[in-house]
């Protein structure tokens, strides 16, 4: 089945009895973790999402998860990186991990999350600081961000779906949620492709 990846960015980079690193057919870097080595609530997820920032920066995050988001955030030293770790949920992660890299513009992907309290009131605040995405009607917006709320300073740039609860995809099963007619993720190749060659990637 293998032979199906021909012609892609498919490659097998690491090897273990509980994980593998792998690259998606597109370029994605990913570590496949066994079923019940880490903590997890359901058979099958992203437990975590590692985020390569500057160095510097994992700490001022904490004025978007905490003071806006109300997120349970903590700094951590990961195999030797300074890193801010943001809950996302019930054992899942968002880890911002500082490296030293010659470009940043590795952020051409977004990540969306669910905001369980003051919805309204989070999207007003982007509103008010000028990163909001598109009119941001209904029970989903598209921000830029991180940012912080009380200045508006961007402290990332990579954008971010946040939706409800109320939200009609709100704790569906992830796996085969609508058929993929197109292949979506093209002009994210080259952008990603980088991640596979940094230190300590995951």
């Amino acid at each position: 089945k293998l032979g199906h990846f021909d012609g892609t960015q498919y490659e097998m980079m690491e090897v273990s009895d509980d994980q593998l690193l792998v690259q998606s057919p597109w370029g994605v870097c990913m570590r496949l973790w066994r079923s019940g080595v880490l903590p997890f609530q359901r058979p099958l997820g992203l437990v975590y999402v590692d985020i390569p920032v500057a160095p510097g920066t994992a700490d001022k995050l904490s004025a978007f998860y905490v003071n806006l988001l109300a997120a349970p955030f903590q700094m951590e030293d990961l195999d030797g990186e300074t890193s801010a770790v943001v809950s996302a949920g019930p054992y899942q992660q968002l880890r911002f991990r500082e490296r030293e890299l010659e470009d940043y513009n590795l952020y051409a992907f977004h990540v969306a999350y669910y905001i369980r309290n003051n919805y309204n009131r989070v999207r007003d605040t982007a509103i008010g600081a000028g990163v909001l995405l598109g009119e941001g009607k209904g029970q989903v917006c598209f921000i830029e961000g991180p940012f912080d709320p009380e200045t508006g300073e961007l402290l990332l740039a990579f954008q971010q779906e946040w939706r409800s609860v109320y939200h009609p995809d709100f704790m569906r099963p992830l796996v085969n949620r609508w058929p993929m007619e197109a292949e979506p993720f093209s002009e994210q190749v080259e952008i990603v492709a980088a991640l596979a060659h940094l230190p300590g990637r995951s």
